[in-house]
């Protein structure tokens, strides 16, 4: 099983019974500082990036794989290199980067964060020169679309348009059986397909690059 959390109610004590069921934990890092991290994160950004740091050391005890995602945008993608400095000091064995995604109706968030595929392009491409000991996983928008469903407080199911990724297509309710068949039989299943496989290989493996 693969979890991805903030880390913010995960204690450290509760690290071995997860182990008995979990085999990767994802946690989210959005700098290589306090200052970057808390610019993406708010003010609660803080004492996250402290909490997230102690949890990748305390996670290096224990057989459960380590996911770090991070996501770039305009506000940290020139400290997105210096990143890979910080992971290297603990076992990480995954990073994932995802482009920021625009959400509609947050019209001065996205203005404030989105980037182009050009400028994602340009720190992947800066990173891919870079010698690392864990997998970096690439994460644009266009790859991303369709492989997802978005549940809200009221249950209400929705996906992405194929095309943009600020429209959503309501599917149902997440308590009807039928709307997960829906989005299935869509044209993401294929899609989701792949995403379900994405770490297949590498789980399986003993040898985490």
């Amino acid at each position: 099983m693969h979890v991805d959390c903030t880390g913010s109610t995960l204690k450290s004590e509760h690290l071995t019974l997860l182990a008995k069921s979990i085999r990767m934990i994802g946690l989210p890092l959005d700098g290589s500082s306090i200052e970057t991290h808390t610019a993406m994160r708010g003010d609660k950004g803080k004492s996250h990036f402290v909490l997230v740091l102690d949890l990748l050391d305390a996670l290096s005890d224990t057989p459960i794989l380590i996911k770090v995602n991070t996501v770039v945008s305009k506000v940290n993608i020139d400290d997105i290199p210096n990143m890979v400095s910080i992971l290297s000091k603990h076992r990480v064995d995954f990073w994932s980067i995802y482009q920021y995604w625009p959400f509609a109706g947050n019209g001065s968030i996205n203005s404030r964060h989105i980037i182009d595929d050009g400028r994602f392009d340009e720190v992947v491409r800066k990173l891919s020169k870079t010698p690392v000991h864990f997998n970096i996983e690439i994460n644009p928008i266009s790859e991303r679309l369709n492989t997802y469903f978005f549940v809200f407080h009221s249950g209400d199911v929705y996906m992405t348009t194929q095309d943009v990724p600020t429209d959503y297509i309501f599917l149902g309710s997440i308590f009807d059986d039928k709307t997960i068949s829906l989005w299935f039989e869509s044209n993401a299943a294929s899609l989701r397909s792949s995403s379900l496989v994405r770490y297949q290989e590498l789980l399986s493996s003993e040898v985490i690059k």
